[in-house]
């Protein structure tokens, strides 16, 4: 599924869901091209009052159908949303085979006929391949179906008709050549598609990612806050945020330096992570102050995760080069009141914050 290397662990979810999407619009730009190429194909025959290649009625339909009927049905399931994730890459390899074997399933009939009628299905081989090369999306993995299986099939047909392989690979050396050409850029579409989306993941992890903690920094939680706010404003989903501080930090780092201080905000931040929920937000603030946003969640869920969080702190000491030491938090509470701008949600959890390390600290007040 994955170009060899070249996305990390840390990505590969992202790049799921971002593959997923791709496919889906793929599918459809594509259904929605064939059916009208197929459409208009009709139409023509119609118009002309035969094809331009003889074959037998039920061989023709047989082999101009199923392209058709694919597409209906993929459209069908895009526009009434068919629930799954796989479905789209099915039904897009779906519409390449059947698009594929149709042109090598008239280019046999064509084959015998020779002059015009397989110079224009050639060409349009030609051209088939290279679309087909355009939507397998997963480079050389995702070309071995609507390809290679189409024309090595075409080669076996040929062949038990009684035409030598030398022969067709000398008539068909065009097409070969598409084939091969359409793979190696299919490939290198993929390839050149999973670098930028790394470099764009890392990019925006540089942005919005704490480089010591590996938390979110105070601008990707500034963003987060207002898509929560307007998560809750459009759903009446009531959600907290959880502002803390390590209390006395600063001894820390003057009594044992600034690496011991590194590796206490490292650890805080792990202890973190494992004492909250996996839909909860945690940000670096800025220095020794952390920032917690609870979805779905009332003052009194508030004080219980806040509970949690100390006693994950006070009660378990923090080993830092040869020293261990018991690090403690105080706690400011704030539930959005349904009308407060984020930045005033947060200073008001700041302001219960003071009240805690007023109070004698390694406590929580809620605002």
């Amino acid at each position: 599924m994955f170009a060899s290397a070249s996305i990390p662990e840390r990505f590969r979810e992202a790049y799921t869901r971002y593959e997923q999407r791709m496919i889906r619009e793929v599918m459809v730009k594509a259904a929605w091209v064939l059916l009208v190429l197929s459409v208009f194909a009709h139409s023509s025959v119609l118009i002309r009052g035969g094809s331009l290649i003889e074959a037998d009625t039920l061989w023709s339909y047989g082999l101009r159908v199923p392209p058709l009927v694919v597409c209906l049905i993929a459209l069908a399931m895009h526009y009434s949303r068919f629930p799954g994730y796989h479905w789209p890459l099915v039904t897009l390899r779906l519409i390449s085979l059947t698009a594929m074997s149709s042109v090598f399933g008239l280019l046999v009939f064509a084959y015998d006929q020779g002059d015009t009628a397989f110079r224009v299905l050639s060409e349009l081989a030609i051209l088939t391949v290279f679309c087909a090369g355009l939507v397998s999306l997963r480079g050389l993995q995702g070309c071995i179906i609507p390809l290679f299986l189409p024309v090595l099939c075409y080669i076996a047909v040929m062949v038990q008709r009684g035409h030598e392989p030398l022969e067709l690979v000398a008539s068909q050396f065009g097409i070969l050549s598409a084939i091969g050409i359409a793979t190696f850029v299919s490939h290198l579409q993929f390839r050149i598609r999973v670098r930028e989306f790394v470099a764009r993941q890392e990019l925006n992890e540089i942005s919005t990612v704490d480089p010591l903690t590996g938390l979110m920094n105070r601008r990707a939680m500034v963003a987060r806050l207002e898509s929560e706010r307007a998560r809750h404003n459009r759903f009446t989903q009531t959600f907290a945020v959880i502002m803390l501080d390590l209390d006395l930090f600063k001894r820390v780092n003057d009594s044992l330096g600034h690496q011991a201080g590194d590796r206490v905000l490292k650890e805080v931040a792990v202890r973190l992570r494992a004492n909250t929920r996996q839909q909860d937000d945690i940000a670096r603030w800025g220095g020794e102050e952390f920032l917690i946003l609870l979805p779905d969640t009332d003052g009194k869920g508030a004080t219980a995760a806040t509970d949690n969080i100390r006693a994950a702190l006070r009660d378990t000491p923090i080993t830092t080069l040869d020293t261990s030491l018991n690090q403690t938090a105080s706690f400011g509470i704030a539930v959005y009141d349904n009308k407060e701008s984020a930045q005033r949600l947060v200073a008001r959890a700041s302001q219960a914050l003071q009240m805690a390390k007023e109070c004698g600290r390694n406590r929580a007040v809620v605002a």
